[in-house]
């Protein structure tokens, strides 16, 4: 016999939705931030060319 679908179980998979949506919009966040918050600078000292990075 199969197992039925109670309200419990629906109310256990929505709670694994909801933790993997969040998961993923973290990771999505924290990925993008790594991308976008290095910025990188030449700079040219007594002919010298120097790079420097920064973080925000």
């Amino acid at each position: 016999m199969a197992r039925r679908w109670t309200p419990q179980r629906f109310v256990t998979l929505r709670r694994i939705r909801v933790i993997a949506c969040v998961v993923a919009l973290t990771v999505a966040m924290v990925g993008s931030f790594a991308f976008t918050a290095r910025k990188s600078v030449a700079l040219s000292v007594n002919g010298k060319t120097t790079q420097v990075t920064t973080y925000a």
